[in-house]
C-alpha cells in the first residue's frame, strides 16, 4: 500500500511541474507566465519572485523578467554553472521597469554571489537607478575594501545607508554570498550566510522609473562576476539566507 501511495504521489508531481509552464502563480508580480522553476521553488518553500542563474543566459527562471546583456556582457565559470562577466567600463544586464522593484515600505530580500576584478573600486552588484545625485533609487553595493552597503535616495529624503558594514572588507578574486533582508522596518545584511550588520529604518524606499540594473548603478560599473541572483518579496530568515544561498554555492567556491 506504502509503494502504490509513493507510485501515485511521484505520477501526480511529474504531471503538476509538467504543467508548470502555462500555469501563473498566484499574486504573480510582473504579469507573466511561470515556467517550470516556480512551481518547483514553491514546492521548497524557497519562492523568489526572480531568479537569475546566468548560465549562458540572462533569462529568469521564476516569472521571466528576463534580462538583456549590456555592450558585450558575458559569461564565465561561477560559482554554480555560469557567471555574468562584467568588464567595469560600461557592461551590465538591464531588465524591464516593474512594480516588482519598487519595494516601498514592504519587506524584501535580495541574494546573489559577486567576485570582483580589482580592489578599491565601487562594485554595485544590483540596482533599481534613475541616475546619479538625488534621482530615485536603491543600490545594494560594496566598496570592495570598505564595506557592503544598501543605499537609496529620493529628492524628498536625500541619501541614505540604511544598513551598512563598513568594517566588511571583501578580497578581490574571491567568491562571496552576499544577502540584504528587510522585515518591517529592520534590515539585516549577510556575508557568506552570517548576519553582519543590522539596522532599523521606516523610511519608504522610493519607487524608480528605471529598468533594474544587475552590475550597474548610476553609471557606475561592477568590474568582476554576479552569480546566481534572486529577489524576493519577503524576509528570508538567517536559516533560509544560508540555506538558499550560501550552501547552495558554498561546496563550489573556497569561503574566506
Amino acid at each position: 500500500m506504502k509503494k502504490t501511495w509513493l507510485i501515485t504521489a511521484v505520477l501526480i508531481t511529474v504531471a503538476l511541474l509538467m504543467l508548470a509552464p502555462f500555469v501563473a502563480p498566484q499574486n504573480e508580480p510582473l504579469g507573466t507566465t511561470a515556467p517550470l522553476g516556480t512551481q518547483l521553488l514553491s514546492a521548497i518553500g524557497e519562492s523568489p519572485i526572480a531568479w537569475w542563474p546566468a548560465d549562458g543566459t540572462a533569462i529568469d527562471i521564476v516569472n521571466r523578467a528576463d534580462g538583456v546583456p549590456q555592450n558585450g556582457s558575458g559569461y564565465e565559470k561561477g560559482v554554480a554553472g555560469q557567471a555574468f562577466a562584467f568588464n567595469g567600463v560600461d557592461q551590465n544586464v538591464t531588465v524591464a521597469n516593474g512594480r516588482a522593484w519598487n519595494f516601498g515600505d514592504h519587506d524584501f530580500s535580495i541574494m546573489l554571489w559577486a567576485k570582483s576584478n580589482a580592489a578599491g573600486q565601487p562594485a554595485p552588484f544590483i540596482s533599481h537607478d534613475e541616475g546619479g545625485g538625488d534621482m530615485k533609487k536603491w543600490i545594494f553595493w560594496a566598496g570592495w575594501t570598505y564595506g557592503l552597503v544598501f543605499h537609496f535616495n529620493s529628492p524628498a529624503t536625500g541619501g541614505f545607508d540604511v544598513v551598512a558594514c563598513y568594517s566588511c572588507s571583501l578580497t578581490p578574486g574571491q567568491w562571496y554570498h552576499l544577502a540584504v533582508t528587510r522585515k518591517g522596518p529592520v534590515y539585516a545584511l549577510y556575508i557568506n550566510g552570517m548576519p553582519v550588520a543590522r539596522a532599523t529604518d521606516g523610511h519608504v524606499i522610493p519607487a524608480a522609473n528605471a529598468p533594474l540594473q544587475i552590475g550597474a548603478a548610476e553609471g557606475i560599473y561592477f568590474d568582476g562576476s554576479i552569480d546566481e541572483v534572486k529577489v524576493y518579496q519577503r524576509a528570508l530568515s538567517a536559516a533560509e539566507v544560508r540555506s538558499f544561498g550560501f550552501m547552495q554555492g558554498a561546496a563550489a567556491v573556497t569561503a574566506p
